[in-house]
């Protein structure tokens, strides 16, 4: 029921004669609502391994408007205890990106939905993994750590004659579009002979993509270790 006044008041009779008496009011409060049930926890798959760079974490709730989320994540070393404090606070959305925010290694994560009716149940908690992702130079398509005409040349070979792809394809990205194709060698040779556009980075030196792509680096290149 929603707040409202209401005014009463009681009226008699006796015979012809008809009284009325004092008008009063009284009020009700809105009940709050039920707390919200526990989410579903639904990505990362449990114990599944992950990049640290694009790690996106996803939940389902099947409370409506005016449910918020406090999204926990912390080593697994620590136990399986909740924290005391969220990674993140007062989510309106099931889904959370963590852009390169974790090292390495073993994590439990967990959401608690919560509204003006009070907090639900823990949903987990997750287990998720973060490797180590390789370090890679742009443009540096033979893997040398050197950024010459050999690169577009192995570029080129690896689209247009059957070359085996490099270890390391996502260094071949040289605009960083989040593919390889004849516009990188083009892009190459633009910065290293008529001065045009720089490589994005990681260049000049090694680093972690920043763009989320699905390009593959199965080795980290030697100049890189």
């Amino acid at each position: 029921m929603p707040s409202t006044t209401y005014r009463w008041q009681v009226a008699s009779r006796f015979e012809d004669e008809r009284q009325v008496g004092e008008e009063r009011a009284f009020s009700t409060r809105e009940l709050p609502p039920d707390p919200p049930a526990a989410v579903s926890l639904t990505r990362p798959a449990p114990d599944a391994s992950t990049g640290s760079r694009d790690l996106k974490l996803c939940w389902q709730s099947d409370d409506g408007d005016g449910t918020y989320f406090d999204l926990y994540v912390w080593p697994r070393s620590l136990g399986v205890e909740l924290p005391l404090t969220p990674a993140i606070r007062g989510l309106s959305l099931t889904c959370h990106r963590l852009r390169g925010a974790l090292f390495p290694g073993d994590y439990l994560w967990d959401v608690v939905a919560s509204n003006a009716g009070g907090r639900s149940p823990r949903a987990g908690p997750g287990r998720f993994t973060v490797l180590r992702e390789p370090r890679f130079l742009r443009g540096d398509c033979d893997g040398t750590g050197v950024l010459n005409i050999t690169d577009p040349i192995r570029s080129l070979e690896h689209l247009f004659l059957g070359g085996e792809a490099p270890d390391c394809l996502v260094s071949c990205d040289a605009n960083a579009d989040g593919s390889v194709n004849i516009a990188d060698p083009i892009f190459v040779l633009g910065f290293l002979f008529l001065g045009s556009e720089a490589i994005p980075a990681p260049y000049p030196g090694c680093g972690h993509d920043e763009i989320p792509t699905s390009l593959s680096c199965k080795a980290e290149p030697v100049v890189c270790r």
